[in-house]
């Protein structure tokens, strides 16, 4: 009896992992090609994802996931789709975070503490800073 339960058991666990191990390889094939689409149009196009100051991965992101939450017809009739269209909206809001992210701190890691924005050498006229810059 107790080898009839285990081998039953056994099945379930089988199915279970062979399920996950599906939907694992599914969701990385679909984020992977999205990256690779996005990475390409970030290549090929002249401004890169952005349009102007628009990041289009943040904003076409934000955009499908507002529609597919607040469309009726999709969230009901077609939830596996609906499911891989938010799942690459997410990969694009991701890298899309990324790039700014990465931008705001390379600009921050730039500039030395005391340096004006515009370049200029404000107080280079004052006898005071310039003792003091010698000292």
């Amino acid at each position: 009896m107790a080898s009839i339960i285990r081998s039953f058991v056994d099945k379930i666990a089988v199915r279970h992992q062979r399920g996950e191990a599906e939907k694992v390889v599914t969701d990385m094939t679909t984020a992977g090609i999205s990256g690779a689409v996005l990475g390409t149009i970030q290549a090929k196009r002249k401004g890169g994802l952005d349009y102007g100051k628009v990041p289009m991965d943040i904003a076409g992101a934000a955009a499908v996931a507002g529609l597919t939450t607040l469309t009726p017809l999709l969230t009901s009739k077609h939830r596996d789709t609906n499911e891989k269209v938010r799942q690459v909206a997410a990969t694009a809001f991701g890298i899309g975070v990324y790039r700014k992210v990465n931008a705001f701190v390379a600009a921050k890691q730039t500039k030395v503490h005391g340096e004006f924005e515009d370049g200029s050498d404000h107080g280079s006229d004052d006898e005071l800073l310039r003792i003091a810059a010698r000292l």
